[in-house]
């Protein structure tokens, strides 16, 4: 784990950014589980997400779930179930984040590289939000 996100947009950004890898972990139990969301197609609100399930951190993805028009669900032949932690964890967490605000007792956690295109941050405020300041222009020209 690199950087901690704490504002919610700023979360959010940073998951459906394009290309990032996000670790949620509890405060009150310990737990964490990292996912890699990734988009689909360029421009189309679509994100494949997969569930990290064993000690490989490059290689042990697992197909999970999809993001798709602002709404989770797993998908067919998901690595996990609905009751499963690991789902229920990034469900709660998505549902705070569309809503403006942080999930309580969770950290929001990047990897230390930009959330679009993967590169290591080095400014300051990008480790804050996940993003590099090239893709944060980019985003936000978008919107």
């Amino acid at each position: 784990m690199e950087g901690m996100i704490s504002d919610p947009k700023a979360a959010l950004a940073f998951m459906l950014a394009g290309k990032s890898t996000v670790t949620l972990v509890s405060q009150r139990t310990g737990a964490r589980f990292t996912y890699r969301i990734k988009r689909v197609y360029p421009d189309a609100p679509l994100f494949a997400v997969k569930l990290l399930t064993g000690p490989n951190n490059d290689q042990d993805y697992r197909r999970f779930a999809k993001i798709m028009d602002g709404s989770l669900s797993l998908v067919t032949g998901s690595c996990a179930g609905e009751e499963s932690p690991s789902y229920r964890a990034i469900r709660w967490v998505f549902e705070h984040l569309m809503q403006g605000a942080m999930p309580p007792l969770v950290e929001v956690w990047h990897e230390g590289r930009c959330g679009k295109c993967g590169r290591r941050l080095t400014v300051p405020e990008s480790i804050g939000i996940g993003i590099g300041p090239d893709c944060l222009a980019q985003m936000m020209g978008r919107m």
